[in-house]
């Protein structure tokens, strides 16, 4: 009904309203110390969906996975947080969303050979997607690796069994981290050097692949 009137800017106001109300029966439900495991994790796949939801309505396609990337890390904080196996796995979904956006529509949008003029203004989108998830993946791992500081612990009966262990899930997020510096310094050295002077490509990216080697 509001699409047939309204743009998708609009829409974002129901999808914002849903993940309101339903991350206000969550705050109530802890408030009140309820113990219903289904209706919990009903709450928090009702919030989380919504709240994922209302980034690609709100802002344009060149922001999503930075959006994206960031809110996973939140609900990963929040995870810590609270020692929840469910919430934390939530945070593993949209990082994988955030992935899938990135590779099948961001590499293709912002990785072209370019003349000199396009290279600048298509370079801050490409960096803050690519950045952004590079940054979040970084930050995981500091999270999954470090001490826990559980302020607000969901009641074991109230909770999901652990997905993938958080020390194999911190190895991952790290092993992820570096291949995606290596995919970006790989398609940004080859449109850097397109753009303002070819020779240079091949050397360029052959360093990249050295010191991927050296590293490894």
């Amino acid at each position: 009904l509001i699409l047939n009137v309204y743009d998708r800017q609009h829409l974002a106001i129901v999808s914002v309203g849903l993940a309101t109300f339903y991350t206000f029966q969550i705050l109530l439900f802890l408030w009140r110390k309820l113990i219903d495991k289904n209706l919990l994790i009903i709450l928090i796949a009702f919030a989380s969906f919504f709240t994922t939801l209302t980034i690609p309505l709100v802002l344009s396609d060149e922001w999503i996975t930075m959006s994206w990337s960031v809110q996973a890390l939140i609900f990963l904080w929040i995870s810590c947080k609270t020692g929840s196996n469910f919430i934390r796995l939530v945070a593993y979904t949209i990082y994988l969303i955030a992935f899938g956006h990135l590779f099948i529509f961001g590499i293709e949008k912002n990785f072209n050979t370019s003349p000199e003029s396009a290279y600048f203004k298509q370079f801050l989108p490409r960096l803050m997607s690519f950045g952004a998830l590079i940054v979040a993946n970084a930050l995981g791992y500091k999270l999954l690796k470090g001490t826990r500081n559980i302020s607000l612990r969901f009641s074991p009966e109230n909770d999901s069994a652990e997905f993938v262990p958080a020390t194999t899930m911190a190895s991952i997020f790290a092993g992820l981290a570096s291949v995606l510096v290596f995919i970006y310094l790989h398609f940004e050295f080859r449109d850097l050097s397109s753009a303002f002077y070819p020779p240079c490509k091949m050397p360029l990216i052959s360093t990249i692949w050295i010191s991927a080697i050296l590293v490894c």
